[in-house]
């Protein structure tokens, strides 16, 4: 009777265990906590976009507010009508998932940020933004690298970093545009940063369409 008794206890403990091992799993392989590049203003936006070799263009969005954001309104680039957006997500500060399947179709589409959260990333495919330079083999001409993107707290400047998603690709300049304006005036922006280029906007330049001329291998 001792023996069964025995067995009984060490079956016991062997599934609180197992149990207690299930949830310290849980909480290890839990959503894991949003890290701002080094190069995010301390109140802004950055946005790194990789122009592919099938002309889509991979983008990470960052936004980070002084409170809580609240929401975030993406909307259509003004220079392109064909724009399509693919495989978007929004995750929270914690690493929570707050949207996914946004902008796609929509001109504007606002997405809610519940809860305490200052800093966001986005993360979509946009297609139908390039065209083929008629001039230079391997060219892509850039109509937009992101969404705009508003949130109610954000007011800082917003850094624009745009890379070609190959190795040997090469960015070859920036221009910048009021889309706002009735007349589509592009002004040169930003400077080299390897084969990179990068372009902070501040004040009433913040809204500005940023597009790119890139080399392709």
């Amino acid at each position: 009777m001792a023996a069964v008794a025995a067995v009984v206890v060490v079956d016991a403990l062997l599934v609180a265990w197992a149990i207690a091992s299930a949830e310290d799993e849980a909480v290890v392989n839990g959503p894991e906590r949003l890290v701002a590049p080094s190069t995010m203003p301390t109140q802004g936006s950055l946005v790194v976009s990789e122009v592919r070799a099938d002309g889509t263009v991979a983008v990470t969005q960052w936004i980070r507010g002084p409170e809580p954001l609240g929401s975030v309104t993406f909307s259509s680039p003004a220079t392109s009508e064909r724009v399509r957006v693919t495989d978007s997500q929004l995750v929270a500060e914690d690493g929570t998932v707050l949207a996914e399947g946004f902008g796609a179709g929509a001109t504007s589409e606002r997405v809610p940020v519940d809860g305490p959260s200052r800093l966001v990333r986005a993360t979509y495919v946009l297609d139908g933004v390039t065209e083929v330079s008629s001039d230079v083999p391997g060219r892509l001409l850039v109509q937009a690298v992101a969404l705009p993107a508003v949130a109610a707290d954000d007011a800082g400047p917003v850094v624009v970093e745009v890379a070609g998603a190959e190795a040997d690709s090469v960015v070859r300049n920036l221009a910048c545009s009021d889309p706002g304006s009735s007349v589509a005036i592009q002004r040169p922006c930003g400077s080299p940063d390897g084969s990179a280029w990068r372009v902070r906007l501040t004040g009433g330049h913040r809204d500005e369409i940023v597009t790119a001329q890139v080399d392709l291998p």
